[in-house]
């Protein structure tokens, strides 16, 4: 799967959980931090947002949308770059 694809799918699950929630789906970037930029985004979002990515590109994985600290809050682009490392390996 290309960076692309994966920041795609990123994007693409980042925006069906917010709607799904009934939150606003505003325009994303690779610069978007999901846990500071988007709407109604919490832990649980994450959860479920990571638990759905992990699922549809089989992995498994602990929460996407912060670093291996378990607090700093990460970028689309980071997330993409992660989950791009993890499919190449």
């Amino acid at each position: 799967m290309s960076r692309e694809e994966v920041k795609r799918l990123v994007t693409e699950t980042l925006a069906k959980i917010l709607e799904l929630g009934g939150h606003e789906v505003p325009a994303m970037s690779g610069s978007t931090c999901p846990l500071e930029d988007l709407p109604g985004f919490d832990s649980l979002i994450d959860l479920e947002f990571s638990i759905t990515i992990s699922k549809l590109i089989k992995l498994d994985r602990r929460r996407l949308c912060v670093g291996a600290d378990g607090k700093a809050p990460l970028t689309i682009d980071q997330i993409v770059e992660y989950l791009a490392t993890l499919k190449s390996t």
